[in-house]
C-alpha cells in the first residue's frame, strides 16, 4: 500500500494528458470510499471553515473504533445515491479469458484472490487502452441498475442455496430435498408438457430477458443465472420421479448434492459470510488495510471493540 502519493498523480496526469480532460478524479473504494479529485480549486466550493481541538481520549490507529464503525456502516453502499454507476460501460479483467496469471499472486487468503501483480505488460496494455477508449467514447444511452438486478438473483437464492449447502437433516433425507427443490423450481415448470429449456428459460426470464446483448453486466448477470437455474434443474430431475410417476433412469441424490455444493463454492456470495445485525457497540468484522487475520476473511463475526484490537496478519507483518 505504498506509494498512494504517487499513485493518486499518476493517474490525475492520465486525465489532462490521453483522457483528454474527460475525468475529475477518481472514486475508490477502499475503507469505505476514497474520492481523489485532481483539481480542488476547480471542483470545490468553500461551504463553511470551523475550529476544532484535538482529540480528547485514546484515539488508537487510524482513528480507532469510530473509524472502524465509519467503515463498517457503508458494507453495502453508501447510501443516498450519492454515486451513480454506468453499469453498462465498465472495464473488468474478468472480460478478457486470454489473460493468464490473474490469480498467479502472493495474496494468502482462504481462497483465491484476482491481482494483476504477474500479468504480461502487453495484457496490462491492452486492458489501459480499452479503458481509454471507453473514458473517449461519448455515451449517452439510458443504462440500467444491474447491480440491482444481480441483488435480486442473490435475494432469490441466497438462503435456499445456504440451506441445501450447511443443513444436515435436508442432505440425508432425499424425500424432504425433493419437495423442497421442486417447490422453489415449480413455479417455472409446465406439468402437462415438461421441458427443460424452456423451464431454465422462464427460470432465467424472472430477473433478466433472454436477449442479445453487448453490455457485459448483462451478460455476466444471465450466464450465472442461467448456472444457477440449470444446476437446480439438474438437481431436481436427480432426486424426483418424472411426470408420469415412473422411476427416473437418472435417479441420484448424491448427485443432487454434489453439484448444489460446487455451485455454492463457485458463487461464493458474500451473504454466506454476513455477521447478520450486531448488538449496538459491536462491529461486524473483516480484515480491513492493515488490520485483520486470516480467521476474520474466513469467518467473520460480531466484534466489540476490545475484541477488534491487535488483530494482524491477514495483509502481511504488522506496519
Amino acid at each position: 500500500m505504498k506509494g498512494e502519493l504517487a499513485r493518486a498523480y499518476g493517474m490525475c496526469n492520465l486525465t489532462t494528458s490521453i483522457w483528454d480532460g474527460k475525468i475529475d478524479g477518481i472514486l475508490r473504494m477502499e475503507g469505505g470510499f476514497e474520492i481523489i479529485l485532481c483539481e480542488f480549486e476547480k471542483h470545490l466550493k468553500l461551504a463553511d471553515v470551523m475550529a476544532v481541538t484535538s482529540h480528547r481520549g485514546q484515539q488508537g490507529f487510524l482513528g480507532g473504533w469510530s473509524y472502524l464503525e465509519a467503515i463498517t456502516s457503508r458494507y453495502h453502499g453508501i447510501g443516498g445515491d450519492r454515486v451513480t454507476l454506468n453499469y453498462d460501460s465498465f472495464i473488468s479483467v474478468f472480460a478478457y479469458p486470454d489473460i493468464d496469471d490473474l490469480f498467479d499472486n502472493d495474496v494468502h487468503s482462504d481462497y483465491d484472490m484476482p491481482r494483476l501483480q504477474n500479468v504480461e505488460v502487453s495484457d496490462l496494455l491492452r486492458v489501459r487502452s480499452d479503458l481509454t477508449s471507453m473514458i473517449l467514447r461519448d455515451d449517452d444511452r439510458i443504462t440500467r441498475n444491474w447491480q440491482a438486478v444481480a441483488d435480486m438473483v442473490v435475494a432469490r437464492y441466497s438462503k435456499p442455496l445456504h440451506y441445501l449447502h450447511t443443513d444436515k437433516q435436508i442432505r440425508l433425507d432425499e424425500k424432504a430435498l425433493a419437495e423442497f427443490l421442486e417447490l422453489l423450481m415449480s413455479p417455472f415448470i409446465d406439468y402437462t408438457e415438461r421441458n427443460s429449456t424452456s423451464e431454465v428459460r422462464r427460470c432465467v426470464a424472472q430477473v433478466i430477458l433472454v436477449q442479445t446483448a453487448t453490455s457485459l453486466a448483462h451478460r455476466t448477470i444471465h450466464e450465472i443465472t442461467d448456472h444457477i437455474c440449470s444446476t437446480l434443474f439438474e438437481a431436481l430431475s436427480a432426486v424426483c420421479s418424472d411426470q408420469e410417476g415412473t422411476s427416473n433412469t437418472s435417479h441420484d441424490p448424491a448427485h443432487a448434492i454434489e453439484i448444489i455444493d460446487n455451485l455454492y463454492d463457485y458463487l461464493q456470495w458474500t451473504t454466506w459470510k454476513d455477521c447478520g445485525t450486531c448488538p449496538d457497540e459491536q462491529i461486524c468484522y473483516i480484515p480491513i488495510w492493515p488490520m485483520g487475520t486470516h480467521e476474520d476473511h474466513a469467518q467473520p463475526r460480531c466484534r466489540t471493540e476490545d475484541e477488534a484490537q491487535d488483530r494482524w496478519g491477514y495483509w502481511g507483518p504488522i506496519p
